[in-house]
């Protein structure tokens, strides 16, 4: 066995030191450019509250024109000027998906905007909709905590295995390359008997037949990994 699994538990454990460089800015990357983007999001969301609140309580209705239309395939905002006071204000929203609306260029909308800001303005039969783009954004979002959370239980759930497990000789049943590494198959024998079988990421082939180590939980002997565990070391 080697020396440094041979002290008590909890073993003294660290990631290396490309590993955990990785894994730190991997996380930040992902934590502060999801923090920004939902910082966007919610700011933007708050914005256009504040412009409906606004429109439905103050707006005035004026007719508009329409000046442009979608010029390719999901391309769903329509353009449209309206005159106010003498000056020109111009505006764009998108058209709902469920309404059946065919618009032409030089058709009449009407058009409800703020008379404080005509620029604050929207179609007055149009309800707001959730854009495609905001759509995709809340998924991105959604996917990036998912993967830091999931990233970070998993290091977690590692780190203790390597701390806690006891250790035990195993057996090679198959080794396949994976990425770089290798996938080692094997099957070892619990301290009280019990046969069980595992996988686990390898720096190294190993044959089948061949000898190795297995860490396992003695709770949750199901989650167990081979020795040495890449990306990290076990201090002696």
């Amino acid at each position: 066995m080697p020396d440094e699994l041979t002290g008590p538990s909890p073993r003294k454990v660290e990631m290396d030191s490309n590993d955990a460089y990785f894994l730190v800015w991997v996380v930040l990357i992902f934590v502060v450019g999801g923090a920004m983007s939902c910082g966007w999001f919610i700011l933007d969301s708050i914005r256009e509250v504040h412009q409906r609140t606004a429109l439905r309580s103050d707006g005035r209705e004026v007719i508009g024109e329409v000046t442009g239309l979608p010029t390719g395939r999901g391309t769903e905002y329509v353009k449209y000027s309206f005159t106010f006071k003498g000056k020109n204000f111009w505006g764009e929203a998108r058209i709902p998906g469920d309404a059946g609306i065919v618009l032409h260029k030089q058709d009449r909308i009407l058009i409800r905007f703020l008379p404080s800001d005509p620029t604050i303005n929207h179609p007055y039969a149009w309800e707001w909709s959730v854009p495609l783009m905001d759509a995709v954004l809340i998924g991105v979002l959604l996917f990036v905590a998912l993967f830091v959370v999931v990233a970070l239980i998993y290091s977690r759930r590692e780190r203790n295995l390597i701390r806690e497990g006891k250790t035990v000789p195993g057996v090679v049943t198959n080794c396949i390359r994976n990425d770089g590494q290798f996938r080692v198959k094997y099957e070892f024998r619990t301290e009280s008997g019990i046969l069980m079988t595992g996988s686990s990421n390898s720096k190294d082939s190993s044959e089948t037949g061949a000898c190795i180590w297995i860490l396992y939980l003695s709770n949750k002997p199901q989650r167990n990994c081979s020795y040495p565990v890449p990306g990290y070391d076990v201090l002696g």
